[in-house]
C-alpha cells in the first residue's frame, strides 16, 4: 500500500486530555477499595493538571506575550491575571475557584510529600493483611474522597465555561478528545 506523507499543523490542548483522563479514572469501578482510592487519586492529579494546563492554554492563545509574564508565576497569580484580563471574577474563597485551588494544593502536597510519622487507629477489613494498607484511612479521606473529586470535576467544567465564554476563542471544545489537537490545517502532500 502506498503511503502519502502530509504536513499538518494545529495545536495541542493538553487540558482536554487531562480532563478526559480524570473522567475515565472516576468511572473505573472496582471491588478493591485500594484500587478505587488510587483511581480517585489519579483523577485528582489529572484535574489539577487540567486546570493549570487550561489557564496556560487560554492565556497563551489569547495573549501572545503570556509566557513573558507568567513563566515563573504561581498558580493563583496566573489564574487571577487571566481572569482579570477576561473580566471574570476569580474568587478563591468560593466555588469553582476555591475547589480548584484546594485540588492544586492537594496535588502539590502529594508531589512534594514530606516524611511524617503517624500513630492512628485504623480499621483494616477482615482478610486484608495490614502490610497491604498503603495509606491510613484519614489520608485517603482527605486527599481523594469521592465527593471532593467529583465536585472538583464539576467545578473544573464550570470554570472552563466561565473562562471560555469570556475569552471567545473559536473552535475550542473542552469536551472533545478530537479537539485536543486543535483544528489541523489543510494537509499538503509532501
Amino acid at each position: 500500500m502506498a503511503e502519502t506523507r502530509r504536513q499538518i499543523s494545529g495545536e495541542f490542548r493538553h487540558y482536554v486530555e487531562f480532563k478526559a483522563g480524570a473522567e475515565r479514572f472516576l468511572k473505573l469501578q472496582t471491588e478493591d477499595p485500594r484500587q478505587e482510592y488510587h483511581n480517585r487519586l489519579a483523577a485528582l492529579i489529572f484535574l489539577a493538571f487540567a486546570f493549570e494546563a487550561f489557564v496556560n492554554h487560554v492565556g497563551a492563545k489569547k495573549y501572545p506575550e503570556w509566557w513573558e509574564f507568567v513563566e515563573r508565576t504561581g498558580f493563583q497569580s496566573k489564574v487571577k491575571l487571566l481572569c482579570f484580563h477576561l473580566g471574570v471574577k476569580a474568587d478563591f474563597g468560593a466555588r469553582p475557584f476555591q475547589t480548584l485551588l484546594d485540588c492544586k494544593n492537594r496535588r502539590d502536597e502529594l508531589a512534594h510529600s514530606k516524611y511524617y510519622p503517624f500513630d492512628l487507629t485504623v480499621t483494616i477489613p477482615e482478610g486484608v493483611d495490614s502490610a497491604n494498607c498503603l495509606f491510613p484511612e484519614i489520608e485517603r479521606d482527605y486527599y481523594a474522597n469521592r465527593e471532593f473529586v467529583e465536585r472538583t470535576l464539576a467545578d473544573l467544567n464550570h470554570a472552563i465555561k466561565l473562562v471560555l465564554d469570556a475569552a471567545r476563542l473559536e473552535n475550542e471544545n473542552p469536551d472533545s478528545l478530537a479537539s485536543s489537537f486543535g483544528q489541523p490545517s489543510m494537509p499538503k502532500t509532501l
